[in-house]
């Protein structure tokens, strides 16, 4: 596949900061040292330069050094690898450099310096197959502007996958439910009016923290846009990778969508899609536990029938919109859980178990 007809794609530099906390949500892959244990999209960097995926297999090169230097063994090594990443002071490449990534089919990667650095890269962006940023700042930045190249009605059809796949999306793990409990007295639950209508199997993502943001489905009761999103305290999924406090969201706002009900049974597919009104009411809630390869979380909800998970029975195989009144310990539920143990790219579903 020609250079230029792929997507750009984000790479979180965490050759340095490590791989504790959650990743971006938006971000396609992250660029780890050797002996970090790898997610299912990350590269690893060994010795002598030689990158690979978390199977081991060859995926490309890191050159180090001047933009010179760069420029010359990334140009010698074209058409024998799949991705080329470089690394030099604000380094922009060359026509010549280019030229070849898209003659030969390598991608090039540049890690970026600063902001400034991203700046003066724009006239490269289009022919450039990764951008490889390390702090926050930088990351969005790079998100506007790849959402600006691609002129995309929405922000989540600009990933890895093909336009329409999200790592996110695709990583949703079956997470053991501990307790459900009605919490005494009421609370400012949100829910969020969207502009569209939302299919069958469509939700958002939401949790008490971003590590833990589980899938809730659009509202049952005869209004298909509304999602019923839980407490003023709690965090949803934007289409850009941060997260936001329901009590922050306003008329306007993007709010990520995922669709379990496309792809035939594959990973979910995404979009984004803006709120019309947010409307916060007095009500009950119970309190989810959660438990996930030795790690816990929690959630609030509505304790109504029309506010559903996604998840199974323990005594089932199959998974299926829940209402949270029939949810109970050892049930399981999908959640984007960014765990840190080294086996939870084990627990990833990248298919959903098929519906009763």
């Amino acid at each position: 596949m020609c250079a230029d007809s792929c997507k750009l794609e984000i790479w979180l530099d965490c050759r340095f900061s490590g791989t504790d906390g959650p990743a971006p949500l938006a971000c396609d892959r992250r660029l780890l040292y050797s002996g970090a244990t790898p997610g299912k999209r990350d590269l690893v960097c060994g010795a002598g330069g030689r990158v690979e995926d978390c199977d081991g297999k060859e995926m490309g090169v890191l050159f180090i050094g001047s933009g010179g230097e760069v420029h010359k063994h990334a140009l010698e090594i074209m058409g024998h690898v799949e991705w080329v990443i470089l690394q030099a002071d604000s380094l922009v490449p060359s026509g010549a450099l280019l030229a070849a990534s898209s003659r030969h089919g390598t991608r090039l990667a540049v890690v970026l310096s600063n902001e400034q650095h991203l700046e003066d890269f724009e006239p490269a962006l289009a022919r450039t197959g990764a951008l490889v940023v390390s702090d926050d700042a930088l990351l969005n930045k790079a998100m506007v502007k790849r959402m600006a190249m691609n002129k995309s009605e929405s922000p989540m059809l600009n990933t890895v996958c093909g336009g329409i796949f999200l790592p996110a999306a695709e990583e949703l793990k079956l997470v053991t439910v501990e307790s459900v409990e009605v919490v005494s007295g009421e609370a400012d639950r949100v829910y969020l009016d969207m502009i569209s209508m939302l299919q069958d199997g469509e939700g958002a993502l939401v949790g008490s923290t971003a590590k833990a943001l589980c899938f809730i489905h659009a509202d049952s009761g005869g209004r298909a846009f509304r999602i019923n999103a839980g407490p003023v305290h709690a965090y949803v999924a934007l289409p850009d990778g941060r997260t936001k406090y329901l009590s922050d969201v306003e008329a306007g706002d993007q709010i990520l969508m995922v669709d379990l009900g496309r792809g035939g049974g594959g990973a979910p597919a995404s979009r984004s899609v803006n709120v019309g009104r947010c409307q916060v009411e007095r009500r009950q809630v119970a309190r989810i536990r959660l438990h996930f390869d030795g790690e816990h979380s929690q959630l609030f909800l509505e304790w109504t029938d029309t506010v559903r998970l996604h998840g199974r029975h323990a005594s089932e195989d199959a998974c299926y919109p829940l209402p949270i009144t029939q949810l109970r310990a050892g049930d399981e539920i999908l959640v984007h859980w960014a765990s840190t143990s080294p086996s939870r790219a084990v627990h990833a579903v990248h298919s959903i178990p098929s519906e009763k």
